[in-house]
């Protein structure tokens, strides 16, 4: 099973135009629908079904464990590299407690049968996939956008999300949801 454990993004006009500009840019440009916007915190890309129910646990463990807070979508950037774009984010601030919270999740699930890459977590919601031969339109709209804010939103729910990879395009089914701050 390919789990991962994030927060839900709610859409906002702001980010609507954003993604409505994105689709103007034509083919090449893939952009994420609204409904599964989300900030990954930590990703499993094969996890066995029996361990599945444990990261359940995990999940309400560390939520009762950590506060709610809030966090500014704002600006773009690209991955890998501007002179490759191939992945268009929105970042998040503060990073603090996103990355507090991307850390309790890496130490509850650092036991047997979790083990994987270890990643350096870089908050960010993709909003879009694109060609790198669009990297001209791509960075001016980056450019554009290097103040925008795009949404302030509390952040108090965690979802562990099952990512279906036989579905084009990919399709993702909530698992378990938890609640921050709530034992």
């Amino acid at each position: 099973m390919r789990l991962f454990f994030n927060v839900p993004i709610s859409e906002t006009p702001e980010i609507r135009q954003l993604l409505n500009d994105l689709r103007g840019m034509g083919r090449g440009m893939r952009t994420v629908r609204p409904t599964l916007l989300h900030l990954t915190l930590k990703f499993f890309s094969e996890i066995k079904e029996d361990l599945a129910e444990s990261l359940k646990e995990k999940l309400i463990q560390v939520c009762s464990e950590q506060p709610p807070f809030q966090i500014r979508l704002e600006r773009l950037g690209v991955f890998p590299h501007p002179t490759s774009p191939q992945v268009i984010w929105m970042g998040i601030s503060p990073t603090g407690p996103v990355e507090e919270l991307a850390s309790a999740f890496d130490e509850a699930c650092s036991g047997p049968g979790f083990e994987g890459p270890k990643e350096v977590f870089r908050p960010h919601v993709t909003v879009a996939r694109c060609q790198p031969r669009m990297r001209e339109g791509v960075m001016k709209i980056v450019k554009e956008h290097s103040e925008s804010l795009f949404a302030v939103q509390q952040v108090d729910t965690v979802r562990l999300t099952q990512s279906h990879l036989n579905h084009q395009p990919v399709r993702y089914s909530k698992f378990a949801e938890g609640r921050l701050g709530i034992g």
